[in-house]
């Protein structure tokens, strides 16, 4: 078998591989987007003691669109990462998105850890 012939299909099984690394990062990484808007919600919301229910309600809504948004936007981008990992033309290109993809995990948990600091700064 010719190197040509080998050199796609080890990308292709990179991509792949990869695609369930970043796949499995990308679940916890989804929680913890869901828990950062979690935490941030209450301090966004102002909370009047004469109007909790619509407190509640409002934080609720909040919280369900964010999660509505985070989800669809994560099962797209999902979607789209498979492709472009099994179709990537070298193993740079491929170490590339991959990376970009790690940072943007990275960045969503740095944010999950911050978030609670942040709260009871503004509180």
């Amino acid at each position: 078998m010719s190197p040509d012939l080998k050199e796609p299909l080890w990308l292709k099984v990179r991509g792949y591989v990869l695609w369930i690394v970043s796949f499995a990062i990308g679940v916890l990484a989804l929680f913890a987007a869901w828990e950062t808007v979690r935490i941030i919600t209450p301090v966004v919301v102002p909370l009047d003691p004469m109007h909790t229910t619509e407190y509640l309600g409002q934080t609720r809504l909040i919280s369900i669109i964010s999660f509505f948004a985070l989800g669809i936007t994560w099962l797209v981008w999902y979607i789209l990462l498979i492709e472009r990992y099994t179709k990537a033309k070298s193993a740079g290109i491929l170490a590339k998105q991959f990376g970009i993809t790690t940072l943007i995990q990275a960045i969503i948990f740095g944010l999950y850890y911050i978030a609670p600091t942040v709260v009871r700064w503004l509180a």
